[in-house]
């Protein structure tokens, strides 16, 4: 395990209540905990997907382009990746991220 440390952090009333409702007060560090590193996380691959904006393409990977219409035509012949996931993925609302 990590070395811990205390940090004060204040929070909005209301907030700090709508946490202690959901998971209880003995549980507020380990929901911030979590919380955060859920956020890092997020904040890190937005960031990698800026940088790398544009890396991939057809013209690269000619493997995996078909004029077949069909989006399963899409696949390169090793079942690899759907060039219109791929697409809808970067166009998607959530930032990038198709979640199952």
């Amino acid at each position: 395990m990590a070395a811990q440390r205390k940090a004060q952090i204040v929070f909005p009333d209301d907030l700090l209540h709508a946490v202690d409702r959901l998971v209880g007060r003995r549980k507020r560090s380990e929901f911030v905990v979590s919380a955060t590193l859920e956020k890092l996380v997020r904040i890190r691959f937005q960031d990698v997907l800026k940088k790398t904006a544009g890396a991939w393409s057809v013209a690269r990977h000619p493997e995996t382009h078909t004029d077949d219409p069909h989006p399963l035509a899409q696949a390169d012949a090793k079942g690899g990746l759907l060039i219109e996931d791929a697409e809808a993925n970067r166009r998607s609302p959530q930032g990038g991220v198709r979640r199952p």
